[in-house]
């Protein structure tokens, strides 16, 4: 079942020796008889496209205008000369590719005409799910013929030299055969957003896109059980985790992966739906929610080997579940050979099931996309553990797949790292075999991170390429603005390297502990990359355009102005980000900064961000910010309360037993904490229930009644006024997935006293998330 497309690692590319045939000149100093590009008579999508795709590029390099013709018209019978795309008859008795894979091509010169044939599919080319070997058999002639270059999406990111002469000649035969069995980023698909079209081009040039040869799942492909709630919370709510002694049964929790009549509904599901498709090979999907609330039944925790723990905060948290979901792919995979001996279930290794199981053998029929999350630039220590499980992995006998978080990081920094991610794609090419590539993101920051793009794809093409030959390719692209661009990369490749130490310390540090590089980056953009650094970077490319200013290269002088633009954008997000973070900038400044800068962003050109990562990225700034804060609303009088109250950590849940709430409890030794951001951002970690303390005094009486209006509680919590529980919210992410970030209002009425002090305690309880109080609040008189 272990079934590998590549022969070798370095084996994609045969080039084939064949005695010299004599070269045709097909174009010179723009002009061209007789020459042409010939495509089969019914033509596919792929077949079209691909020659859409050579005659534009052959016009922009010489100017000279191909003529595209079908093989059966009077004009094809009159051409000497030219190319023959896809499966033309003039060829299918000497130039077939037979039973090989999907997207392999062969590039053949002969009697005038440069043959490209590809294994293809019938489906639109627009689809990732359509093999474009002959496609892609255009592009690779585009790349290593004529020298063109894609370094990011759109006309501007294309570099097509000229050129006075084009001859075709033997040299350019080649045989390509895929490294992998599907290959994509997910935000490049074709979809009706604007910047689609071209991101998607810029895949299937770069990249080779194509998902065709993917794994098909019964049912959805991602996370498996994240609406099983809707249809058996229930009947079964046994089939959720247990947590503390509750079932949970909402999308934010996992389930009961050891329960027997839920692994025998995940078998009749799949079961039921390969039934319907007897063609076709649909794996079983028990990849767990998006989520780290694991079961604490005791069944579940019996299936848990040693808790050994990784060097990280997503690896070093939280305990061990390795042994737990192998033993759970497992029983699956054997209950559903009841009905096929080969049945195969896919899973990912995320997370704290991440860790490779060593007490229990997997097989080939079990596949694993490998998501790790240490991000880069990394330390030695770092990559030695990721080897260490990754062999962990190999030892298990399963199919791998690579489906990487790594360019989602990076918010829209020059994060600068290329080498290390091209690294380990070849470490897992050769000693996992990885059979595919799920990219998922990218963030699409090409204005400050498109050499890491672009190495992205090549390497996915082509895994015998280096990381220097990569980076040649990609700055042969600037033109004559290389030389720029070289000193620009490497200034922040060196940094990456030279604070790497440093970068890993902020990510360890952090309130997010890891988290950071990827949704929380907003958090220390300030850090890791401070304005003086960028600064440096714009003065290395301001230089290049005054150099670039008196050549007539108006191409190389877009691109400059391009990444000018994407470090300029850096620039003025990281000083908002550093005025956000900051607790002493007042909320109308902090206001104003972010509105300018969410301005600023509708005037970049298309490609340089992407703009929905960043809000993504800034939404640990909403705390700070007023629109996110509610007032109370027809109150006769509101009394603001203070920002700072008193805090104690009670992660052993003992507080209400020793009375934390009495009003005459001595709190001298709690310590200040803001109520206008999370405990989080504040270091607070690891205690599940925290406990606030404030007071405040209420003059005469007015009005009827007394409301305490707190801003945001994260998640759950308990009100004592004056020693008196007044109320409580509970978190429940099914009725109101929201709660958490809402106002929470009680009415206190009867335990609140007029002309006098009055003591407000809470009990937060918070299992995810940032938590506490983190709103301001108030005290509303109607």
């Amino acid at each position: 079942m272990k079934t590998r497309h590549h022969a070798s690692f370095l084996g994609c590319f045969l080039l084939i020796a064949a005695a010299m045939l004599p070269a045709q000149e097909i174009i010179r100093d723009g002009r061209s008889e007789k020459k042409g590009i010939v495509v089969p008579a019914a033509a596919n999508s792929v077949e079209k496209t691909a020659a859409d795709e050579l005659q534009y590029h052959l016009q922009a390099a010489t100017g000279a205008l191909l003529p595209i013709v079908s093989e059966d018209s009077p004009e094809a019978a009159a051409l000497d000369g030219g190319y023959c795309l896809g499966a033309v008859r003039r060829a299918e008795s000497w130039l077939n590719l037979g039973e090989a894979p999907a997207c392999s091509y062969k590039i053949r010169f002969r009697d005038g005409f440069l043959f490209i044939r590809g294994q293809d599919g019938q489906g639109p080319e627009t689809s990732t799910q359509t093999a474009a070997g002959t496609l892609f058999g255009v592009t690779d002639y585009l790349m290593h013929s004529l020298g063109v270059r894609w370094v990011y999406p759109g006309k501007d990111g294309e570099f097509i030299p000229q050129h006075k002469v084009v001859v075709l000649s033997d040299s350019l035969n080649r045989d390509y055969t895929p490294a992998l069995r599907y290959q994509g980023a997910r935000t490049y698909r074709m979809s009706n957003e604007p910047d689609r079209p071209e991101k998607f081009r810029w895949g299937r040039r770069v990249l080779h896109y194509y998902t065709g040869g993917a794994f098909r799942f019964a049912g959805r492909g991602g996370h498996a059980f994240e609406r099983w709630h809707l249809t058996y919370a229930k009947d079964h709510p046994d089939w959720f985790c247990l947590i503390n002694g509750k079932r949970k049964v909402t999308p934010s929790y996992n389930m009961c992966i050891s329960n027997p009549e839920f692994q025998d509904e995940v078998v009749r599901l799949w079961h039921e739906e390969q039934q319907k498709a007897p063609g076709q090979r649909l794996l079983i999907n028990v990849k767990e929610n998006d989520n780290q609330n694991r079961c604490q039944c005791p069944n579940c925790l019996a299936w848990d080997g040693p808790d050994e723990r990784g060097p990280t905060g997503r690896y070093a948290a939280r305990r061990n579940v390795g042994e737990r979901y192998a033993h759970f792919y497992r029983a699956v995979q054997e209950k559903a050979a009841r009905f096929d001996p080969a049945a195969m279930v896919g899973f990912y290794a995320y997370q704290t099931y991440f860790f490779a199981p060593r007490s229990i053998k997997l097989n080939p029929g079990c596949f694993c996309d490998l998501v790790p999350d240490i991000p880069f630039p990394r330390t030695k220590a770092h990559t030695e553990w990721l080897r260490q499980e990754y062999q962990a992995w190999k030892a298990t006998d399963a199919i791998f797949g690579l489906r990487p978080n790594y360019f989602l990081g990076g918010y829209c920094m020059p994060e600068i790292w290329y080498d290390e991610y091209i690294d380990e794609f070849k470490y897992l090419l050769q000693e996992l075999q990885i059979v595919g590539l799920d990219v998922d993101g990218p963030s699409g920051m090409f204005g400050t991170q498109s050499l890491n793009l672009y190495a992205m794809g090549r390497i996915a093409v082509d895994p015998s390429l280096t990381a220097e030959q990569i980076r040649q390719e990609y700055l042969e692209g600037f033109g004559s603005a290389a030389s720029t661009v070289a000193e620009y990369t490497d200034f922040y490749h060196r940094y990456m390297k030279e604070n790497c130490d440093r970068i890993n310390k902020v990510y360890e540090d952090s309130v997010a502990n890891w988290y950071a590089h990827g949704f929380n980056y907003g958090l220390y953009a300030h850090e890791i990359f401070p304005p003086a650094v960028l600064e440096q970077g714009i003065a290395i490319l301001d230089r290049g355009l005054a150099t670039l200013a008196q050549s007539n290269d108006a191409a190389a002088l877009a691109k400059l102005r391009f990444l000018r633009q994407g470090l300029e954008h850096a620039i003025t997000s990281v000083r908002c980000s550093a005025l956000v973070m900051n607790p002493k900038t007042p909320t109308a400044e902090c206001d104003a900064a972010v509105a300018a800068l969410r301005d600023y962003r509708e005037s970049l050109p298309t490609h340089l961000i992407r703009k929905s990562n960043l809000l993504r990225s800034e939404r640990c700034w909403e705390a700070n910010l007023s629109a996110k804060i509610r007032r109370p609303e027809k109150a006769l009088a509101v009394l603001e309360l203070p920002e700072t109250w008193k805090l104690k950590r009670d992660p052993q849940d003992k507080g209400e037993a020793a009375g934390y709430m009495r009003k005459d409890f001595d709190a001298s030794d709690w310590q200040p904490v803001s109520t206008w951001r999370s405990l989080e951002l504040q270091g607070h970690r690891n205690y599940v229930n925290a406990w606030y303390r404030t007071s405040f005094r209420l003059g005469a009486k007015k009005g009827k009644s007394v409301s305490l209006f707190l801003g945001a509680i994260d998640e759950s919590c308990k009100v004592w006024v004056n020693g008196q529980l007044a109320g409580s919210l509970v978190y429940d992410a099914a009725r109101d997935p929201n709660s958490w970030k809402n106002p929470f209002e009680i009415d206190v009425t009867q335990w609140v006293k007029f002309e006098a002090d009055n003591d407000v305690v809470i009990k937060v309880i918070n299992r995810s998330g940032a938590g506490g109080l983190w709103k301001p609040s108030f005290v509303a008189l109607r």
